[in-house]
């Protein structure tokens, strides 16, 4: 996604996006600061709201056209920048994988031997869909609503709908309480 055209509500929603793919139970992404990087890329200081009650505020780094960013290597630092200025101080990754960005003029940049990410990331994609659709089609065949799942096992139709898309990445214990509500076996290959 570019942001050329600068949207709060479509850089939260693009956030969204791309954190909850390897953050499972995050409900919500508010942007507390924003600054505009060279390069085509923007610093977000942004608050996190979990499933769970738990609030966190991370710093992200996103360049145009991209579908992953850069994240703190130790989300648990008290040390996180919440300007610009300091994203040299601390470590970055991409995503939630072990592949780390190189400080360059001031800013988490990929190396140039780091071209597999693309590659991951849509192998996890593609993960994630097929689990999704099992659950989905597991869903459809015993004829529950989203709200009756909800109802039955405390998972938001939200977070549900989300899954069966393959759009969030879940955590064991969700996709169990899943299986279990459907009565029903999923593959989860690699």
């Amino acid at each position: 996604m570019k942001l050329n055209n600068y949207n709060r509500e479509a850089a939260e929603g693009m956030l969204y996006m791309i954190v909850s793919s390897f953050e499972g139970d995050l409900e919500e992404i508010m942007i507390l600061h924003d600054e505009r990087l060279d390069y085509g890329g923007w610093f977000f200081n942004c608050r996190l709201f979990y499933n769970d009650g738990i609030k966190m505020d991370i710093p992200f780094v996103y360049y145009d056209g991209n579908e992953w960013l850069f994240t703190p290597c130790d989300w648990q630092s008290g040390n996180l920048p919440t300007e610009a200025k300091n994203i040299d101080n601390i470590d970055w990754r991409v995503d939630d994988t072990e592949t780390e960005g190189i400080i360059f003029e001031g800013q988490p940049m990929l190396a140039p031997w780091a071209a597999e990410i693309t590659e991951q990331r849509e192998e996890r994609q593609q993960r994630r869909k097929s689990l999704g659709n099992q659950l989905r089609d597991a869903r459809e065949e015993i004829g529950l609503s989203l709200l009756q799942v909800e109802e039955e096992t405390g998972i938001s139709e939200k977070t549900i709908a989300r899954i069966e898309a393959g759009r969030t990445n879940a955590t064991i214990d969700t996709i169990g309480t899943l299986a279990t509500a459907y009565n029903t076996k999923v593959i989860i290959s690699k």
